[in-house]
């Protein structure tokens, strides 16, 4: 009889896919799981047969002591079978069994690998129910008996490789990264919380600004510095008695600091004897603006911060009884918004 939906309980061809890239998983992993017959690589050949171990950090760990051999870091070392035999690790210009074990072993992961590539497509590419069920899981599968001669050009791929990713798939526009266990590659998706030099969380930082730290080592958010709010008037000419010398609108939320810090107001001749021009809010006095006597630049008294809303108006009004001289005013308040 056939093979078909009601005989494995599969509702749809996404269960049957699902199911049997489940089952392809659990087949890669114990082919990668299983270790490699070396005797190819031992000469004399062993009485019993040789396995070496290339499940968990095995193979990352081999590739470390080739690259210490071949670099120089270390003179010899030694690599154990699952047996218990201990076999001498050297220079590949010594003896190449350290280099045949090292390119063994990453070219059968490698080719386990693209076995279950390939599987994996044809599962996808499948139409219906029962096409899934009939393809051959055990089809494919690489000897796991090394053979000596590996050289590096059978390695074309990055997936081919031991400590890779077995897969490009959902991994588009994805980083590669070395994974928290500090034993292999991994893809990882782009995020600017995930790099090493940011802040850990966005939590509590909306509407905040992205800066380079005051140690020049790392990215940190900090509040939207205050913008810069310039009200500038000019008013040429002898104020006269409780004369508008001049009036603002406000079109926005503007926070001016006490004693108008960083604010100037200047007279082009000045006042006789000392002259307050008085400084109001919506009608009603905040504070003096004062001329002293032969002084063409103001101080401010009695002036504290303040805040002014959309169609709040600023006056700056002449004092009742003008003094003779002064005349020709003009300046710049600095508030921010």
């Amino acid at each position: 009889m056939s093979l078909d939906a009601t005989f494995y309980g599969f509702a749809t061809l996404a269960d049957a896919k699902a199911a049997w890239h489940q089952q392809l998983a659990r087949i890669l992993s114990s082919m990668l799981d299983r270790g490699v017959i070396i005797d190819a690589l031992v000469s004399p050949s062993p009485s019993t047969q040789q396995i070496v171990a290339t499940d968990g950090a095995a193979p990352a760990i081999l590739w470390a002591l080739w690259r210490a051999l071949e670099g120089g870091a270390i003179a010899t070392s030694y690599w154990q079978s699952t047996t218990g035999e201990s076999y001498l690790l050297e220079p590949a210009a010594t003896d190449d069994f350290c280099q045949q074990l090292t390119l063994g072993i990453t070219k059968y992961i490698g080719l386990c690998k693209a076995n279950a590539r390939t599987i994996g497509d044809a599962i996808d590419a499948c139409g219906t129910i029962a096409a899934v069920l009939v393809i051959d899981m055990g089809a494919g599968w690489p000897s796991n008996e090394l053979a000596s001669g590996v050289s590096w050009d059978e390695f074309h791929t990055f997936l081919s490789l031991t400590d890779t990713p077995n897969s490009y798939s959902g991994a588009g526009t994805k980083l590669v990264a070395v994974n928290s266990g500090a034993t292999a590659l991994e893809f990882v998706s782009r995020t600017f919380i995930g790099l090493t030099d940011v802040p850990s969380s966005f939590s509590g930082a909306g509407s905040k600004l992205v800066m380079v730290n005051s140690g020049a080592s790392a990215l940190e958010f900090v509040p939207v510095p205050a913008l810069p709010y310039l009200l500038a008037f000019d008013a040429p000419g002898v104020p006269t008695a409780s004369m508008i010398v001049f009036h603002h609108v406000f079109t926005q939320a503007v926070t001016f600091v006490a004693s108008l810090t960083g604010s100037y107001v200047k007279a082009g001749t000045a006042a006789t004897a000392q002259t307050d021009f008085d400084l109001k809010k919506n009608g009603s006095s905040i504070g003096t603006v004062r001329f002293a006597a032969a002084g063409t630049t103001a101080s401010y008294v009695s002036i504290s911060s303040s805040s002014w809303a959309a169609g709040d108006i600023l006056t700056l009004v002449a004092p009742a009884s003008p003094d003779a001289t002064i005349e020709d005013l003009w300046g710049t308040l600095v508030g921010v918004r």
